[in-house]
């Protein structure tokens, strides 16, 4: 994993709030969100933080962007975050107009095509909406380095807020349950066909290593027939931390695409909490959150993940070593309590720098309206 430094953010942070607190009290923030405000995406970046946030003196509300035309509402808000909708630039616009200060957050590159390739119209009017949010923000907020360098050529000001995790249910499991080593992938459905691809490598090591056993916790059943022995889990909302918790070895295969280069994989974040050494897709972001040979191992033939497979089965020592080093960054890195510092520093900071900003202008236009007076 690569080490954000939230030691500094912190510190930021701290310092941001003694004068902070004498000009706000407290803090509305609405946020526009890319969907109900149970959405994975939206309790991840926002709805984990809202008890936090509250003893913090801010009130996050969550409003889904599509449909939203409460302009006066808006007035009302020392912050409006629009998280992952591309609008069309004469709502934006809108929002400009009334917003105090306005937030653009996205937790992946939603600019490029998930499935099906875009059409060029659709291309046209993705990078038109891009451009129109981007520039009208005054903040851009990403969980990578990889999605920020992409926001800095055209945004004002592009801040890096890692995804997090409760550290207070993600966590090491103290005594490993007997049985076999296991060997786990967990994920939604949608993203199976990824795991599915490794069917072969799988039964290779199933048949050189017949002592393991491949558990698969998802809301669906790999496609793979007889062929290949696995206990599978179905989705039990509550249950992935204990499930996950079981596993020896994590999976994480991924395509090699530029939508998945965006994404800063939570099952990676949720193997390094548990302490649980990942094999993954070197692929754009995760290699921020899985470091080959010091916070997991990458493969990207069938070849290396074979190799990577067996070279954590047969060493418990290597297993331990980088299970413990992920666990490491984790607390350093992306624990909710950290992140959640870094997210109010970069709202405080945001609006310091606005208001004064605003009183300058002021100003300007004080002095330049007696100028004009004397004349």
């Amino acid at each position: 994993m690569t080490k954000v430094n939230l030691g500094k953010a912190v510190l930021k942070y701290r310092l941001f709030e003694m004068v902070f607190r004498k000009k706000y009290p407290s803090m509305k923030v609405l946020v526009l969100t890319v969907g109900h405000a149970h959405v994975a995406s939206t309790q991840y970046r926002f709805g984990q933080f809202e008890a936090g946030l509250r003893s913090a003196g801010i009130q996050l509300s969550l409003r889904p962007a599509v449909g939203f035309n409460a302009w006066s509402e808006i007035v009302s808000q020392d912050l409006v975050i629009v998280q992952k909708r591309l609008m069309r630039s004469s709502w934006v616009k809108l929002l400009r107009k009334h917003a105090r200060c306005l937030i653009f957050d996205t937790d992946d590159a939603i600019w490029h095509p998930h499935s099906k390739p875009h059409s060029w119209w659709t291309q046209v009017r993705t990078r038109h909406r891009l451009l129109a949010i981007t520039r009208a923000a005054n903040l851009c907020t990403v969980p990578n380095e990889h999605l920020a360098s992409h926001l800095r050529t055209d945004a004002r000001l592009v801040e890096v807020v890692p995804m997090a995790l409760d550290e207070a249910v993600w966590y090491p499991s103290f005594d490993r349950a007997p049985g076999p080593l296991r060997v786990g992938w967990a994920g939604a459905p949608a993203n199976l066909t990824y795991l599915e691809l490794l069917g072969d490598v799988l039964r290779e090591i199933q048949l050189c290593r017949p002592g393991i056993e491949l558990v698969i916790y998802c809301g669906k059943t790999p496609n793979w027939g007889d062929s290949l022995k696995f206990t599978h889990h179905p989705f039990v909302p509550g249950t992935e931390a204990d499930i996950l918790r079981s596993f020896d070895i994590g999976l994480l295969p991924l395509p090699d695409d530029a939508f998945a280069a965006g994404k800063s994989p939570i099952k990676a974040l949720q193997y390094a909490a548990c302490g649980i050494p990942c094999i993954a897709s070197p692929v754009g972001a995760t290699c921020e959150l899985v470091r080959d040979g010091v916070t997991g191992l990458t493969a990207v033939s069938s070849e290396d993940w074979k190799q990577a497979l067996l070279r954590l089965i047969d060493d418990a020592g290597e297993r331990h070593r980088l299970g413990q080093a992920a666990r490491r960054c984790f607390l350093q890195n992306y624990t909710r309590e950290k992140v959640q510092d870094r997210l109010i520093s970069c709202w405080m900071s945001l609006m310091i720098q606005t208001s004064d900003q605003t009183v300058s202008s002021d100003n300007c236009s004080t002095s330049n309206s007696s100028h004009f007076n004397s004349l």
